[in-house]
């Protein structure tokens, strides 16, 4: 199904660019309309996809520092396209000095269209959207709020609004239904991310949908962790803390293609958290046998991505096992060894 799509909306794209020949103001309006609906149908693959990797247990996610900015920033575009579609104003608003956050930038920016994008199909015409991203220290983390003053939602379906297979709401205001997939596959990208998902709504007044993120403060980060790696991972019963370090005279794109290389061969359940420029702390949930298992394919894997790649070759890292705890008792040693770790003059000792 992508491959037809991908093509449909490149051709459909080079014919609104003007690039085989001139068209005029109807006719780009009309390619527009065609472009926004190759991304519903788009969406409608993702979300079965995810579904069946969320089931399995095999969707990847690949969390790292990021700022609020950079991910709005990504969306922006197709958020801007919806709302010109729908008629509707968009109005971005981002708090004052927003700490970076730990999350996937990825999954975070389709929980953010996903959102979005249902505020403006429940909107009237000619209303308003307001997406926006505050600070909560007390918890450590950001919130999101999308906003439209829309119907409401009743509070009878309040409860049932994140389960799979539910639409809530009037007749569908699309030419593409869902699936009523997208706000239960919100809450499971939420999830991933080590946030909650929720929403306030009153009839006749409109809704507010929300998440949180967690900022990327180690303490508060590997706390949150402790207490949700159970939902990732049911049989895990062990901690490890691992060390992955390199040459320190690489270049910012070389380490960030060794943190992707790393992100992809660990499990969702597992963290990659960079101490200094060329170190990383790995938490695996694995026991010792374990640990050196999944090291050994790593290293394996970094050998042929070395020998495929047409750019230099990836440097050699060095991954050492720091210490191994049991989850039942062992949590607190695990707590100061990582904060331990992340101190940056522990750090860079070496």
């Amino acid at each position: 199904l992508r491959t037809p799509l991908t093509v449909i909306k490149e051709f459909t794209s080079i014919l609104q660019d003007g690039l085989a020949g001139e068209i005029n103001a109807e006719q780009g309006e009309y390619l527009g309309i065609v472009l926004n609906r190759v991304d519903d149908l788009s969406a409608l693959v993702d979300d079965m996809s995810d579904i069946n990797r969320l089931e399995a247990g095999l969707l990847g996610v690949r969390r790292k520092v990021c700022r609020v900015a950079d991910i709005i920033e990504h969306v922006r575009t197709t958020l801007e396209r919806k709302a010109a579609l729908r008629k509707t104003k968009l109005d971005i608003a981002l708090a004052d000095d927003l700490p970076k956050v730990y999350c996937d930038p990825e999954k975070l920016g389709r929980v953010i269209i996903n959102l979005t994008v249902n505020a403006f199909e429940f909107s009237e015409d000619r209303g308003e959207v307001r997406l926006s991203a505050s600070h909560e220290p007390t918890q450590a983390q950001v919130i999101f709020a999308v906003t439209d003053h829309g119907a409401g939602i009743h509070p009878d379906s309040v409860e049932a609004l994140f389960e799979r297979f539910t639409q809530i709401g009037t007749v569908a205001r699309t030419a593409v239904k869902g699936f009523g997939l997208g706000l239960n596959i919100a809450k499971e990208l939420v999830h991933l991310n080590f946030g909650d998902i929720g929403v306030q709504s009153k009839v006749g007044q409109g809704s507010t949908f929300s998440f949180t993120v967690p900022t990327a403060e180690p303490a508060q980060l590997i706390t949150r962790y402790l207490a949700r790696v159970g939902a990732f991972r049911e049989d895990a019963a062990f901690i490890s803390l691992v060390s992955a370090r390199v040459t320190p005279t690489l270049q910012g794109e070389a380490r960030e293609d060794i943190e992707q290389f790393i992100q992809q061969h660990i499990r969702r359940s597992d963290l990659v958290f960079r101490t200094h420029p060329n170190v990383w702390l790995l938490v695996l949930t694995s026991n010792r046998r374990d640990v050196d298992g999944a090291l050994r394919r790593i290293q394996e894997a970094w050998a042929e991505e070395n020998r495929n790649r047409p750019a230099a070759p990836l440097p050699a890292v060095e991954f050492d096992t720091r210490e191994i705890w049991a989850l039942a008792d062992g949590t607190r040693e695990f707590i100061e060894r990582f904060q331990m770790e992340c101190d940056p003059k522990e750090a860079s000792f070496a």
